[in-house]
């Protein structure tokens, strides 16, 4: 099925930093919603923490999400630099995506109505203006990354 970002709220939510949605804006790892973990430190975005779990760079700490991706790209990955297990990266992002929820506000968003029952999707845009913009589907790459956050809304609700 093609996805129609003229939709986003409508018929899913996008998460994504230019999603139309508060709810998909505040979900995206590129968010400024400053955390506090216990071990790692402190992080301006859950991207940089993302980053920083890959090469370890301390620059990832205090970027912005933007920044974080620019920095990223110098970033070569290589067998040496996959420092964590996929299911202990994923642990850690789940556990700070939580806590970004609990702190900034993320609990009362996933309680608002219009955000409670629409599906999770992950998409880039390009050309938003264009009257065929260019959508890229990562959703299914990212489905573990999503599930965090239909947890939290469903908890959030129960």
């Amino acid at each position: 099925m093609q996805i129609d970002p003229k939709k986003d709220g409508i018929d899913h939510l996008n998460v994504y930093a230019m999603g139309k949605t508060e709810f998909g804006r505040f979900f995206s790892n590129m968010q400024d919603s400053p955390i506090e973990l216990p071990y790692l430190g402190s992080f301006r975005t859950i991207e940089g923490l993302w980053y920083y779990l890959k090469d370890q760079d301390d620059r990832y700490r205090t970027a912005t999400g933007f920044d974080v991706k620019k920095l990223g790209k110098l970033f070569k990955e290589s067998e040496d630099s996959k420092l964590l297990p996929p299911e202990v990266f994923q642990y850690i992002i789940r556990n700070a995506i939580i806590r970004k929820a609990k702190q900034h506000g993320g609990l009362e968003l996933c309680r608002k109505p219009e955000y409670q029952n629409l599906p999770l999707k992950h998409y880039l845009v390009y050309g938003k203006n264009h009257p065929n913009p260019k959508v890229i589907d990562i959703t299914e790459k990212f489905q573990w990354w999503l599930d965090i956050i239909d947890f939290i809304r469903t908890t959030a609700n129960k």
